[in-house]
């Protein structure tokens, strides 16, 4: 569960935008809002430690709608991704808590439009797309390793007449499956990493 950080003020005091109720219900409507929008190779960025929401400033309100009794505010949400700070508008509608009928105060956040554009972007291309690349590198030096052991395995036979790079391919098979084993355990290490929700490092 995101832990955001609760300030008060806000430009208009009567309007709600930044009371203590009010901010933690805009953070639960962030913390589920992000859950759902963004996966990013199939991880949850809040659960595996990518993504923290450190906290909001900026409040202001911008509107009422009397018709529909909503009031509008808008602030900044601070998010930390993999230790750089990607600040976000955030534009949110409230309702009291009673119900549109009730005289209680404008704390219950209804709504939300914050663009996570920025984020996703950040999330592919920083631990999830360095898991990415090792994950395609696998693939491929398991591919060329099954093609070096053709080789040997042809120069050992004697079907192929004697070559003067079968001992070079002997060297490279070897060296071929060093790097692979240690691909394989940083893979599984960062892995482990992002279940664990320590970030993949």
């Amino acid at each position: 569960m995101v832990a955001a950080l609760l300030m008060t003020g806000c430009a208009k005091k009567d309007s709600g935008c930044a009371s203590p109720a009010t901010q933690a219900s805009l953070s639960a409507f962030v913390d589920s809002y992000v859950h759902e929008r963004l996966r990013p190779s199939g991880y949850d960025p809040v659960d595996s430690g990518l993504l923290k929401i450190s906290r909001f400033e900026a409040f202001e309100a911008i509107r009422q709608d009397e018709e529909h009794e909503r009031r509008t505010c808008r602030a900044i949400v601070q998010f930390d991704v993999e230790g750089m700070a990607m600040p976000t508008p955030i534009e949110y509608d409230l309702l009291p808590s009673g119900g549109v009928e009730s005289d209680g105060a404008y704390d219950t956040v209804v709504r939300i439009e914050l663009p996570l554009g920025a984020i996703g972007s950040r999330l592919k291309n920083g631990v999830l797309g360095e898991l990415k690349e090792k994950e395609n590198a696998i693939s491929m030096l398991e591919d060329l390793g099954g093609r070096i052991e053709k080789v040997v395995a042809a120069n050992a036979s004697g079907a192929w007449a004697p070559s003067p790079f079968a001992e070079q391919s002997k060297a490279d098979l070897a060296a071929n499956q060093v790097e692979l084993e240690q691909a394989k355990k940083d893979v599984a290490r960062m892995i482990e990493s992002l279940r664990a929700g320590r970030g993949g490092r």
